[in-house]
């Protein structure tokens, strides 16, 4: 077996001449810098993939317990929550019929919480106590108009709203045209035996519309 030449090794050949390693061409470095940014775009798109399908989760847990709150209210009144705004998928009814009927804080409409913590709302909203810097455009005198006259806040308590604007049109309020979608919705039917509840799905940039009526089984939608 022929013995190890550590002189070669180090780039010297049997003459005792050194000879220059082997060098990287430009082709070589060309791929290498492609690689690696192909390998920083899959994690900077894996990371915002991975954001989206997390807010997702996020938004069916809230809307999960939500139904599961509906259910016990159901049973309770053999009624939904009954709409006090408009028959459409509003944020409105979510964050006042809503939390009025299921949170337990007004005694007329009944002192039983049905829901674990705090009333949802979804993060990705863009909330606002301040009617000026409100952008929901659905008149709701009952419960809206009043608060504005006296305080200028949106709602009477303090609480604030999501800005919800299907449509990208410039207003005052609106100045640039911005569109928020993401806000719970809800409305229910004029005697409470059916209801809806919304929510803007991040991954697959639609609305996913959950539909119940009595205790049948509930479908799902999307828009």
């Amino acid at each position: 077996m022929a013995d190890f030449d550590s002189g070669a090794a180090y780039g010297y050949n049997y003459s005792g001449e050194y000879t220059d390693s082997p060098r990287i061409n430009g082709l070589e470095i060309i791929v290498v810098l492609v690689m690696v940014t192909t390998i920083i775009v899959s994690v900077f798109m894996g990371y915002f993939a991975g954001t989206k399908e997390n807010q997702d989760i996020q938004k069916y847990h809230d809307i999960s317990e939500i139904i599961k709150s509906l259910d016990f209210f159901y049973a309770n009144n053999q009624a939904y929550p009954i709409r006090q705004c408009s028959e459409d998928l509003n944020p409105i009814d979510f964050e006042y019929t809503l939390r009025r009927n299921l949170s337990g804080q007004v005694a007329k409409i009944g002192t039983q919480n049905y829901i674990k913590g705090d009333f949802p709302q979804d993060l990705n909203g863009d909330y606002t106590s301040s009617y000026d810097n409100y952008i929901y455009n659905l008149p709701c005198p009952s419960l809206i108009q009043d608060s504005v006259a006296k305080n200028n806040q949106i709602y009477s308590d303090g609480d604030s709203a999501c800005n919800y604007n299907r449509s990208a049109t410039k207003t005052t309020k609106n100045p640039n045209g911005k569109v928020e979608f993401r806000c719970y919705l809800y409305t229910s039917s004029v005697n409470g035996d059916k209801y809806s509840l919304g929510y803007f799905s991040e991954v697959e940039q639609k609305f996913v519309i959950v539909t119940k009526f009595r205790t049948s089984a509930s479908s799902v939608s999307y828009s």
